[in-house]
């Protein structure tokens, strides 16, 4: 899936979909291959505590560490699993080809992937035509998404859950921490929009 620390709810996809493989009785390990200048930039960013963002990423960090598989950018696996998140929004896709066209041997399946767009550039969509032949199965997790995929690939465009939804609340209640500036058993609700919406 994505690397980085920057997006709360790609964390709490991997953290869910790795739980429920995990639960399975699979060995789950996540592939995030990192460059040396990609690992240097990341040692910069994450130890610049007066940079804008700093303590979301420092938190993300924290969460990932204690929650995630362990990290590998060479593992031999038996299945690869693309997603969930926007794992195949071209935009990303331009720096991380990785995330469509999986480079090793192991069987492919996307799961809950996410285009992020409502269209593809004609040589967007050879891409995933010619990609969607190496994959086993693809499911997304938008409609719009299988709208746009289905006429592309070899194979059924499934539609699925958001791996987060796969997990009851009991499993995030495990996890939650209440804010330090709400009284216990004060009410409150927690509202995280990504991009600059009010």
């Amino acid at each position: 899936t994505l690397n980085g620390y920057f997006n709360y709810g790609n964390r709490l996809q991997l953290f869910a979909l790795s739980k429920v493989l995990g639960e399975m009785g699979d060995e789950v390990v996540v592939y995030w291959p990192k460059s040396f200048k990609a690992r240097i930039k990341e040692f910069l960013r994450y130890n610049t505590p007066l940079r804008f963002g700093f303590n979301k990423e420092v938190k993300i960090k924290r969460f990932t560490k204690k929650y995630i598989p362990k990290v590998s950018s060479n593992a031999k696996t038996e299945y690869s699993i693309v997603g969930s998140d926007q794992v195949w929004n071209p935009e990303y896709l331009k720096s991380r080809p990785y995330l469509l066209n999986v480079p090793n041997d192991s069987i492919k399946v996307s799961y809950a992937a996410s285009l992020g767009v409502d269209v593809l550039a004609d040589e967007q969509k050879e891409m995933f035509k010619k990609a969607s032949k190496n994959y086993s199965a693809i499911s997304v997790r938008e409609r719009s998404a299988q709208k746009i995929l289905q006429p592309l690939a070899d194979k059924k465009v499934e539609v699925v859950l958001d791996p987060t939804l796969l997990l009851d609340a009991t499993e995030y209640e495990k996890m939650e921490k209440r804010p330090k500036d709400v009284a216990i058993g004060e009410k409150y609700v927690l509202c995280y929009i990504l991009g600059n919406r009010e």
